[in-house]
């Protein structure tokens, strides 16, 4: 990010934040799960073994390249408005770390009289959680607008 004053420095975040979609953000946090098991049959019933979750969360964040002389008040704002984007993105970040959690929990102890069975139970239960805690982060959007209601909005 650029710009000596305000008004710069917002038009700096708006062309250069982060997309998603066909929208620009001032931050944004994107996470991907991934799972690995291994199905094993006793003779009687099928278990999960070896169950992995990961979770690779990144976070975007702007940086801006405070020019030389650039008023306090300027550097107040950034530093205010960086606390408050931080603090809504690691919501999100916690939020998916949270999610993993959830994953793993529910996937331990699952059996199933058959393996193939066993199996499409544990993805559309990974599928579930992961489309739930996509529906928790929307409507944390939805109830902050973005971060706005938290401050998080650029004054110029």
């Amino acid at each position: 990010m650029k710009g000596r004053d305000a008004a710069e420095v917002l038009l700096s975040l708006r062309r250069n934040g982060p997309r998603s979609g066909d929208e620009t953000f001032f931050g944004i946090t994107r996470s991907q799960t991934g799972f690995s098991y291994q199905l094993v049959f006793d003779g009687r019933s099928c278990r999960l073994q070896e169950l992995g979750v990961l979770t690779k969360i990144v976070v975007e964040l702007p940086k801006w390249k405070q020019p030389h002389n650039t008023p306090d008040e300027i550097t107040r704002q950034w530093r205010d408005f960086m606390k408050k984007l931080t603090a809504h993105e690691m919501w999100h970040a916690e939020a998916s770390r949270r999610g993993t959690f959830e994953v793993y929990q529910a996937l331990l102890p699952m059996t199933d009289s058959t393996c193939d069975r066993l199996d499409a139970r544990a993805k559309a239960e990974v599928q579930r959680i992961s489309t739930l805690i996509e529906q928790r982060n929307k409507e944390y959007d939805q109830l902050t607008d973005h971060g706005r209601k938290d401050g998080i909005v650029w004054h110029y």
